[in-house]
């Protein structure tokens, strides 16, 4: 008899060997269910209904997928695969108390022409034929319902996809953000689907027609996320992966993620073709609409926007702009970054050639109070530049397996080496190119800046000047160049010796991985047939069960009397808590006394061993010895490459302190 739970309430559901049908003990459902001949297939079902029962349909219908890939004759995994694609959950039915389907991603495609369900009805026999047909039916119905429901629903121009709460059941940051969007959108004509406010009016109803409607109609999808998780978010993407869907017949559609407080490389890898919006820089919506116009922008729109921009200027003081900017100075004096670009960003909103705004967001980007402290902040940064040693890790492969931080340690010519590239590129392409290239904000701050603006960036540029001349003049002296470069020609003798020798060790630790593996396998195999004559020698099996389940009752046994004891020296230290003697010096020992005794019990317990399970009760197969990791021999590697590479440098460590003498440069 298999176990495997039910596919409308979650219970567990017992199967008997055979059985296509059967009924749940818990919510009374009459139910398909799969052939369960094999452990494989039905650690699969398990897998994809409790994915589909936790609405994660697009993981469900992969493992269906695999499901009636390996078992081709499986009806009940073309049902799974069905139930996933029109996303059908099974909620309670407020009047009858039973089980029913409700479909959270319909589709303009008949339920019972799906070529899945013709597959249902190939591989399934006459008792679960006639349930499968009936409860077709009955979704097909539904379906139906919400294509008759949403095409009464205006179109769409923007679906905005977000995560409205958190696991604490409050307003996420992503709300906040989409619905700051959604009110410049809105002001300016478009018809958004924002289903804080588009669905507020439909409490009561289900949700799913106005989703579907709103889905198909909208040319552009803007799907916001502050967390990886939150982009991930089941009905979050639920909704993207459905447009998704859409785009590929309909090419006039297109997705739109908004990031914020996150790597761009941290966005789901279904969005990595598409040009997202970075929501933190200053100016990002502006962007973002502008974006949006580019790609849908019917009459009707650009008529009422004109109209609204020609009343937002005749509305809007110069006074507005002027407290902006004020607010975004005295938000950066606080350390409060986030909040000046904030600031900056609505002034700019509001004036588009307000050059404080535009230095004040490029100091906010730097967490800088003024120029002085950005030319600081910049010399600092040049150091972190990595292109010499990216250089290196091509010339020499086995530097690849050490971290910048640990080559700088070792290697510290490289820093001085960088510095003097550093210095180049800023004598050939110029001081302003070299510090922003590419920086809108500074090119604006530059166009459009004020008399007070203008000396900032001067006093910028002078200490940055400044700071360089020194390491030009100790570049010219004579002898320093000549000496570092000599030095460099040595360590890159080193590094070329090593990386030979990295070769040899590198392919005797992979010898040594693979015959270690091979070790392992044979000794897994061995194990393997020990343990399946355990299970068919049945009187041995029998018996190492039946020690087991005596030695589970003796640890039982121990464990509730431990607890017991434990129990009742509480209630005897809670009595002598509230008794009329509670501060007397006896009975603070006798208190003290039982504190230590239920400590002492409690260590017990702790040290109370759980007897193993035999091999027929494990849920986990046990491993006789510790899998080989590739890991483990490629960490072995760069152990011995680095302790190689440190010794033939300590060789040349005092000509590289004279060298860095020479540079003024102190060795950390």
């Amino acid at each position: 008899m298999a176990i495997l739970r039910c596919k409308m309430c979650g219970g567990s559901i017992n199967i008997e060997d055979g059985s296509s049908v059967c009924q749940c003990e818990y919510c009374g459902s009459k139910q398909t269910v799969p052939t369960l001949d094999d452990d494989k297939k039905t650690k699969l079902f398990e897998r994809a209904n409790r994915l589909r029962f936790n609405c994660e349909f697009d993981k469900a219908a992969s493992i269906y997928e695999n499901i009636v890939s390996e078992y081709s004759e499986e009806a009940e995994g073309y049902w799974g695969l069905l139930l996933s694609k029109y996303g059908i959950e099974y909620v309670d039915d407020p009047t009858t108390g039973k089980k029913i389907p409700t479909c959270h991603r319909s589709s303009f495609d008949s339920f019972m022409d799906d070529e899945d369900f013709e597959m249902v009805m190939e591989y399934s026999d006459t008792l679960s034929k006639s349930i499968y047909r009936e409860e077709a039916k009955y979704i097909e119905n539904l379906r139906k319902s919400i294509i008759e429901v949403s095409g009464k629903e205006e179109p769409y121009d923007i679906f905005i996809c977000y995560k409205e709460t958190d696991d604490t059941g409050n307003r996420t940051l992503d709300s906040v953000m989409a619905q700051d969007v959604y009110d410049v959108l809105n002001n300016k004509g478009y018809k958004v689907f924002f289903s804080r406010i588009s669905l507020e009016d439909k409490l009561g109803v289900e949700y799913e027609p106005y989703i579907f409607a709103a889905l198909n109609s909208a040319k552009v999808m803007l799907v916001f996320g502050t967390t990886y998780d939150y982009f991930n978010a089941v009905w979050v993407k639920n909704e993207w992966s459905r447009f998704l869907k859409l785009m590929v017949t309909d090419k006039t559609k297109y997705l739109i993620p908004c990031f914020k407080n996150i790597d761009a490389y941290d966005i789901p890898k279904e969005f990595v073709k598409l040009q997202s919006q970075d929501m933190g820089k200053i100016g990002a919506v502006q962007d973002l609409i502008r974006g949006i116009e580019k790609l849908i922008r019917p009459k009707e729109i650009v008529s009422k926007q004109v109209s609204d921009d020609a009343s937002v200027i005749i509305n809007t003081s110069l006074s507005q702009v002027d407290n902006l900017v004020r607010r975004g100075y005295m938000a950066m004096e606080d350390g409060a970054w986030e909040k000046a670009k904030d600031f900056f960003e609505s002034a700019l909103n509001i004036n588009v050639e307000e050059g404080r705004a535009y230095w004040g967001g490029l100091l906010s980007e730097y967490k800088c109070i003024n120029g002085t402290a950005l030319a600081s902040k910049l010399i600092k940064e040049l150091e972190k530049n990595n292109s010499v040693i990216e250089e290196y890790k091509r010339d020499f492969p086995f530097l690849n397996i050490i971290s910048i931080n640990e080559l700088i340690n070792i290697l510290p010519e490289m820093k001085l080496k960088q510095k003097i590239a550093n210095i180049k590129a800023i004598s050939n392409d110029g001081m302003n190119s070299f510090k922003f290239i590419n920086n809108s904000l500074y090119s604006r701050a530059v166009q459009f800046a004020t008399a007070e603006i203008k000396d900032d960036i001067s006093q910028m540029n002078k200490i940055y000047n400044e700071a360089f001349n020194k390491e030009i003049r100790l570049l010219v002296q004579e002898g320093n160049m000549e000496s570092f470069m000599a030095h460099c020609s040595k360590i890159e003798n080193i590094l070329h010796l090593t990386n030979a020798t990295y070769d040899i060790i590198k392919l005797g630790n992979e010898c040594k991985y693979n015959s270690d593996c091979a070790l392992w396998e044979n000794e897994y195999a061995e194990y393997r047939i020990a343990h399946q004559n355990w299970v068919n020698d049945e009187p041995i099996r029998r018996m190492d069960e039946y020690k087991w389940s005596q030695q589970m009752y003796e640890y039982n046994q121990k464990k509730e009397a431990f607890e017991q004891n434990i129990k009742s020296l509480m209630n005897e230290k809670d009595l002598l808590m509230q008794g009329p003697d509670s501060n007397t010096r006896r009975t603070q020992s006798r208190i003290s006394s039982i504190f230590s005794g239920i400590d002492y019990l409690q260590f017990q317990i702790n040290n109370l061993v759980c007897p193993e399970k035999p091999y027929s009760l494990c849920i986990h197969e046990p491993i006789l010895s510790k899998k080989p990791k590739k890991e483990d021999y490629e960490v072995k590697t760069k152990e011995e490459i680095m302790k190689i590479l440190k010794d033939s440098l300590d060789e040349i460590k005092e000509e590289r302190t004279a060298i860095f003498e020479k540079f003024e440069i102190v060795e950390e």
